[in-house]
Formats: C-alpha cells, sequence, structure tokens
C-alpha cells in the first residue's frame, strides 16, 4: 500500500515525463548551459541525450572532483556539478560528488537540490560505493598536458576502485582528455616561454584518460565520442 508520499514522487514523476519534454531541449539546458559549454559543448549533449535515452525513473550518476567555480566559469571547468543537478532536476535521481576540498564540499553541498558531495580521496571513496551508476563522471586531479601522468593514473584508478560496480548500462566520461592538437583547450596555446614548451611538444595520448582509455578499450569499451572529453560505453 502506498503512502501519501509515495503517490505524491510517482505523481509528480508522471507529470515530468509527459508534460515537461526532454532537458537537451529545456530552455534550462539551452540558455544555462549548452550555449556557455565551449570546448565541452558536444561532448555534453551527447552525454545527457544519452543519459535521457535511458528513459528510467531514478538516475544514479557519480563525479570525482566537483565544480569548484559554480556557475562562473563554465566555458572553463564545464560545471558538471550544476549540468549534473539541473538534470537531475528536470528528471529524477541522485549525484554522488567526491571532492577532497571541504570547502568545495561544502559550498555543493549548500547550492545544489540533488547532489551530495563527499570531502574525502576520490579513490577511497569510489572503492567504499556500492550503489548502481548510470554516469560515472571522473574529472579530479589536475591535468598537465605536458606530463600527465599523475592524473592520468590517478583515473585509471579510479576507475579500478569502483569497476565492480560498473555494468553495461553504465556511461564513462572523463573531462580533460583532448582527442588530439585540434581539441586542446584555448587556454594552453600559448604556454609561458619560461617554461620552455610548446604545443607541438605535447606527446599524444594526453589528458586525464591517457591510461584509462586503452584500459577501457582492451575490456570492451566503446568510445562513443571524444573530442576534449571521452564517452565511453561497454555493448
Amino acid at each position: 500500500m502506498h503512502t501519501q508520499k509515495t503517490l505524491t514522487y510517482i505523481l509528480k514523476s508522471m507529470y515530468k515525463k509527459k508534460f515537461r519534454g526532454r532537458f537537451t531541449e529545456s530552455t534550462v539546458f539551452l540558455n544555462d548551459f549548452n550555449s556557455k559549454l565551449g570546448i565541452r559543448r558536444n561532448t555534453f549533449f551527447t552525454l545527457m541525450t544519452m543519459l535521457e535515452n535511458k528513459k528510467i525513473s531514478t538516475y544514479s550518476i557519480i563525479e570525482t572532483g566537483c565544480s569548484r567555480s559554480g556557475m562562473k566559469n563554465i566555458s572553463g571547468d564545464g560545471a558538471s556539478t550544476y549540468l549534473f543537478d539541473a538534470f537531475l532536476d528536470h528528471y529524477n535521481g541522485d549525484l554522488l560528488s567526491i571532492d577532497i576540498d571541504i570547502d568545495a564540499a561544502n559550498h555543493i553541498n549548500s547550492s545544489t537540490r540533488h547532489a551530495t558531495c563527499k570531502c574525502n580521496d576520490s579513490i577511497a571513496e569510489l572503492s567504499i560505493t556500492k550503489q548502481k551508476i548510470d554516469c560515472l563522471y571522473l574529472d579530479s586531479l589536475d591535468v598537465d598536458f605536458f606530463d600527465p601522468r599523475q592524473s592520468a593514473d590517478h583515473a585509471l584508478n579510479e576507475f579500478k576502485a569502483i569497476e565492480k560496480q560498473i555494468d553495461s548500462e553504465t556511461i564513462i566520461c572523463i573531462d580533460d582528455t583532448p582527442k588530439n592538437h585540434n581539441y586542446l583547450p584555448p587556454w594552453i596555446d600559448e604556454p609561458p616561454k619560461e617554461f620552455g614548451k610548446q604545443v607541438k611538444d605535447i606527446a599524444w595520448p594526453t589528458g586525464k584518460g591517457a591510461t584509462l582509455i586503452p584500459y577501457l578499450v582492451s575490456a570492451g569499451y566503446r568510445v562513443v565520442k571524444h573530442e576534449y572529453q571521452a564517452i565511453l560505453i561497454k555493448p
């Protein structure tokens, strides 16, 4: 027997599905995010489309590294936490965000509706997470495109920590992983001369997914889209 609270939740969900339309066609997505996402625009549109095409009643999303700048620098940071929060507000579900910065975690917890940001090392937190995952978004540990080893190994270890919870329904998205020179961010066009480095010195692959993408492909994952971000699924 349904309680009044359960019935209210069911009715709200039915209303959303029947009358609100698709998130990727909403004014919130188009005006607040899509038009400002810059180098992440195409991949985030693909990711949001893939998620809503699942047509499930409750979404479960996990991200590592929260949007510390809020909505102030969408083109630079992507504001993934707030994009996912808006998506879940349109549909239903929860976002687990993990960040080692306590101030960033507190800000997310006080400024979003569907996100819970835990202040912890992402690998440690992922290793104890038991929930089903519809989308895993990896974006922790700032990357040096000239020497990505530390952030790339970190992303690989993040995935390995949660790999047992991944199934064929999980969408994997890795940020800061340019496919080639054409997808480098505009702010890296001319590194400071004193570093003695130029864009031509970047060794490919680079970025946070430099070691994780080969690992996933060898495990049977398929690259759905790869520009500045990479999206993969396991058929």
